[in-house]
């Protein structure tokens, strides 16, 4: 790899690992990143701490097998390229880092009184424009000289490269064709009328045959009754195909599949029916779904949306890779009606959009070598190009956008990205009526595919032709354990996003003040507990096996739910702690609006007061379920359940498809109502 060409490259570090006594400063390439997103600053500031011991490191880069003995000083350079950039970027980015660290130091230096202030004021005006920050010509090229030897060892990987090799390792796929559009739905038939009429209009406009699938959780045989008479009318005025069941329909299924399976009914009744105190079983519906749909691809859709497509202001060409949790763009409006007013609606095949990146193979998604400017990896971590070229990958799930309600529990938008934040803050009265009303329109600006655990299950399609985890049965924020378990188990599996957006029409108006989101803010709930321990269980992956990490992770969740409930509770607080350590301690970041910044300051305060607390860990949305003790105990009795389903998910998957060749299946086909019979 030749200078000149390496200079024209983006480049981030191999992933790697370190060796040597402690103290050294580690080549690990997710070291100074946090939840997947670059945390500028993070890693300097850390490696500077070890630095002061002055040992050397010793870097192995996995991908080139290269082992390098670096000085303290050099390693920080190496981690310092955490992003795909030129390395004419890299080297200018590091000098403005050294120039800044100068400022640093004398400004906690003692001076006078007046000194002291004024280098203050230099450095954070410095650290807000350190993009500006000249730097000495010949430091430049000593440092680019540097890295670009980096990049001959194979310490350093290009964009180029990465392409290179993941084309050749592409695997054939089939391509995904999506037959199924499902919905779950619960005392809502107009509002299911209203999203099965406007997604048959869809698919019939562009000559597009699919079939619906709807699962009941009403479980009132009135709603139920009206459900299915709608579905006869609907199938008489629009040539569709339905599938519906309700709850009676799917514990009929569960009996033969409990008896062809032996496994515990208590077990399956949890993952498909969500059967226990909680309330809100969307999670189990979907696995139902799921189940129904084996062997096809499908399309996940909100019985309150509607299929009206719609594209980002800013709509960009090319493919993003990304390890950020969350990749996507938001606008916000003060109310449904200005929402409306500022969508420019298109007419496009919305199973088509989904189609044409479910299913595919990483390497055949990249661009040719000659496109590489096409590629944006700003935010993927050089873990993701380690990943990606030991165990290739797939678009397991493809999501669109949505505008409309936000589809989220009460948030301030606290952390949204710089610039959906800056459309966010043009003034507090904006601010306030844009958390109030929940209207937004979120979407990516560009096709991208993610190593991230966003998922989200308004209009998300499915590539079930393989195993899938399954959604966690009960309360909000089912799809974001989907994500999560996806993310722990699947090695190969990556989540896929599109630059397009539904309509999230709710029936009932929603509104959320911002006192709201703070006074949720002093208690955790139950996803935010079982993600939590998802992501801290030990690596399951090695097999390369999906089924046999899904028992795996299954079986961990099982164990530390087990023992006492002081060593669970523990073990929770611990992950809380861990999780939210370095958000507390980060310094406050500048340039924000006041009025922002103090609503950010509350929030953290209201958190560090509340995570000592044992109270924290009851879950704000199980809090109407039973006393304090009672609460505690079905918490861990919830996460225990979801590891016992986890470890037999993969064998009732296998009962199914059985089961669906003898012809015994969760759903029946609905028969259109003849003309002139009662609604």
């Amino acid at each position: 790899m030749s200078a000149k060409l390496t200079s024209q490259r983006r480049i981030s570090p191999h992933e790697g690992q370190e060796g040597g006594s402690i103290g050294s400063a580690s080549a690990a390439a997710s070291f100074g990143w946090r939840n997947g997103s670059a945390s500028p600053g993070e890693g300097v500031d850390s490696c500077r701490q070890r630095s002061q011991i002055g040992n050397p490191g010793l870097i192995y880069a996995k991908s080139s097998r290269t082992a390098k003995l670096l000085s303290a000083e050099r390693t920080q350079l190496l981690n310092s390229c955490s992003r795909f950039l030129p390395i004419d970027k890299h080297a200018e980015a590091w000098c403005q880092q050294l120039e800044l660290e100068g400022l640093r130091t004398l400004a906690a230096a003692k001076l006078p009184g007046f000194l002291a202030k004024w280098m203050a004021r230099l450095h954070a005006y410095a650290d807000r424009g350190r993009g500006g920050l000249k730097v000495h010509p010949q430091k430049l090229a000593a440092v680019r000289d540097q890295l670009e030897q980096y990049a001959r060892a194979g310490l350093l990987v290009s964009d180029v490269d990465l392409i290179e090799r993941c084309r050749q390792t592409a695997v054939e796929r089939s391509p995904a064709r999506i037959s199924i559009i499902g919905m779950t739905t619960r005392d809502r038939v107009d509002t299911l009328r209203r999203a099965l009429v406007s997604y048959s209009d869809n698919c019939r406009a562009f000559g597009r045959s699919v079939a619906f699938t709807v699962i009941d959780d009403s479980g009132d045989p009135v709603v139920e009754e009206r459900n299915q008479a709608m579905l006869e009318a609907l199938g008489r005025e629009h040539p569709v195909s339905v599938r519906y069941a309700n709850r009676l329909q799917r514990e009929t299924f569960l009996t033969a599949l409990i008896d062809a399976s032996g496994i515990p009914a208590e077990t399956v009744r949890f993952g498909l029916l969500g059967e226990g105190p909680c309330a809100r079983t969307v999670g189990a519906s979907r696995n139902t779904l799921l189940l129904d749909s084996i062997g096809a691809c499908y399309m996940l859709v909100d019985d309150d949306s509607v299929c009206r497509i719609a594209k980002p202001e800013e709509q960009l060409d090319g493919l993003a890779l990304t390890s950020q949790h969350d990749p996507t763009e938001f606008r916000f409006f003060p109310d449904r009606d200005a929402t409306l007013r500022s969508i420019a609606f298109v007419e496009q095949e919305f199973l088509a959009l989904h189609e044409a990146l479910l299913g595919r193979d990483l390497g055949a998604c990249l661009p040719a070598v000659e496109d590489a400017g096409g590629l944006d990896l700003d935010r993927a971590t050089p873990a993701f190009d380690q990943r990606l070229r030991s165990f290739g990958g797939r678009v397991v799930t493809a999501s669109a956008g949505i505008f409309g309600d936000s589809g989220v529990g009460t948030t301030g938008y606290l952390y949204a990205p710089p610039s959906s934040r800056k459309r966010l803050t043009r003034s507090q009265e904006e601010d306030l009526a844009a958390v109030k009303s929940r209207q937004l329109f979120r979407a990516v600006t560009r096709t991208t595919i993610s190593e991230g655990a966003l998922c989200m299950a308004g209009n998300l399609s499915l590539d079930n032709r393989q195993l899938l985890p399954p959604f966690y049965p009960l309360q909000r924020n089912s799809d974001g354990l989907f994500a999560a378990v996806l993310r722990k188990c699947f090695r190969d599996g990556y989540l896929g996003y599109l630059p397009w957006a539904i309509w999230h029409d709710p029936p009932q108006s929603r509104s959320q003040p911002i006192e709201q989101f703070f006074e949720g803010a002093s208690r955790t709930r139950l996803p935010e507990i079982v993600k939590l321990l998802i992501r801290a269980a030990p690596d399951v992956s090695g097999g390369g096996e999906d089924g046999i990490a899904l028992r795996k992770l299954g079986a961990h969740l099982k164990e530390v739910a087990s023992g006492s409930l002081a060593d669970f509770e523990e073990l929770v607080r611990t992950e809380f702690w861990r999780a939210f350590s370095v958000g507390l301690a980060a310094a406050e970041e500048p340039g924000l609006p006041d009025f922002y910044a103090a609503y950010r300051r509350k929030y953290l305060a209201i958190l560090r007061r509340s995570l000592p607390k044992p109270e924290y860990l009851l879950p704000l949305d199980l809090s109407d379920l039973g006393s304090d003790e009672e609460i505690r105990q079905l918490v861990k009795r919830l996460v225990r359940q979801f590891g016992e389903f986890l470890e037999v998910w993969p064998a009732i998957i296998e009962v199914t498809k059985e089961l669906h060749h003898k012809e015994v299946r969760l759903t029946k086909a609905i028969r259109p109502q003849r003309a002139g019979a009662a609604g």
